[in-house]
């Protein structure tokens, strides 16, 4: 689905839905394309049609037990992300990565977005 810039990729995104059809969570698939040293944060964005952020989740790999800094070539990540608020008008969701200082990792491919993936839209 995408690659950043350091070699973490993101296999595959799954969206699920309630039933009015709004999402509700998203499980992720990372791989480690290379040795990492740094640790991101995960942010998952639920944008409505202006780009407003609608609900948004912030977290650290595997709640914290798998930081990226500890991903090894080859490790494959399953992740689970969930939001709250009114996500009735949605439009989108995005995913991306950022450092400590809050600087968002670019992403390589596909270079739709600078620095994060559109993984779901209705």
């Amino acid at each position: 689905v995408a690659t950043w810039v350091n070699n973490i990729q993101l296999d595959a995104a799954a969206i699920e839905y309630d039933a009015a059809g709004a999402p509700r969570q998203a499980t992720l698939d990372w791989r480690a394309g290379a040795t990492l040293s740094t640790d991101y944060t995960v942010f998952v964005q639920v944008l409505d049609g202006a780009n407003r952020i609608l609900a948004q989740a912030d977290f650290q790999p595997q709640q914290g037990q798998a930081p990226t800094s500890t991903w090894r070539v080859g490790d494959a990540i399953r992740d689970t992300a969930t939001w709250a608020g009114d996500v009735g008008d949605w439009a989108r969701i995005i995913v991306g990565l950022y450092d400590a200082q809050g600087q968002r990792l670019a992403v390589r491919a596909p270079s739709t977005l600078p620095d994060a993936v559109e993984i779901a839209a209705p």
